[in-house]
């Protein structure tokens, strides 16, 4: 690009003329894209796409960054998690350098991409210790198991399992009382979380429903909440 000056000599005469030409650079992008929803244990891949460089008569050199990495050239590189686990969760950058010599520099690109994984599984289940009748004025725990499952053990430390417990008219049982909630405790992937009744009543019977949520320290893995009734 640049001021081109085009200058004509007839006899003494002389006349000059300019023109500017501008020369603009394609829109190259980049663009990470995914194949499906992230499950752990499914298939799961990153595609990182370059696109505008056709004409530029280009060399591409693109790469992955994160969790898992790959590289290569050309103008699409896949990045295969299969299957895909909780590891797996975490950001990625693809990177693409065009180098041309129809460029005065290089072109260097990036596209960014999170892959956020839910906990897999989370298994409650849930019981009480009255046998097949409870009798008024007895004493009762509602026992609720909890059981996580596929999780890695270098990523148990960040789990954070929590419970609540519905009373049989569907209020949230508070401690106190003649009702004692105790929080989940964990023992390896398993947690318990108790309800006592100390004196049982006769309104106290109904469903009761333990709710288990889990969270995680990693912002890039997500928790579940599953319900179980007795």
């Amino acid at each position: 690009g640049g001021v081109y000056r085009c200058r004509v000599t007839i006899g003494g005469a002389t006349v000059d003329r300019d023109i500017t030409v501008t020369v603009q650079v394609p829109d190259v992008t980049v663009l990470i894209t995914s194949s499906a929803s992230a499950v752990v244990g499914m298939s799961y891949t990153l595609t990182c796409t370059v696109s505008g460089a056709d004409n530029l008569e280009a060399t591409i050199s693109i790469a992955f960054a994160g969790p898992n990495t790959a590289s290569g050239t050309g103008t699409s590189l896949l990045l295969p998690l299969d299957p895909l686990d909780l590891n797996d969760a975490g950001e990625y950058t693809c990177t693409a350098t065009v180098s041309s010599g129809l460029l005065t520099s290089d072109l260097e690109l990036s596209d960014t991409e999170a892959v956020n994984i839910p906990i897999s599984s989370l298994t409650v289940d849930v019981q009480h210790d009255g046998g097949n009748t409870i009798y008024a004025g007895s004493m009762l725990t509602l026992t609720c198991n909890i059981f996580l499952v596929s999780i890695p053990s270098n990523l148990l430390d960040g789990v954070t399992v929590t419970t609540s417990w519905l009373g049989a008219s569907g209020n949230m049982l508070a401690t106190g009382g003649t009702i004692t909630v105790n929080p989940a405790a964990r023992s390896s992937v398993s947690y318990v979380s108790t309800v006592v009744f100390n004196t049982v009543v006769t309104n106290n019977g109904g469903t009761y429903t333990c709710r288990a949520t889990t969270t995680h320290s990693s912002q890039f893995i997500t928790g579940v909440t599953t319900p179980g009734e007795v």
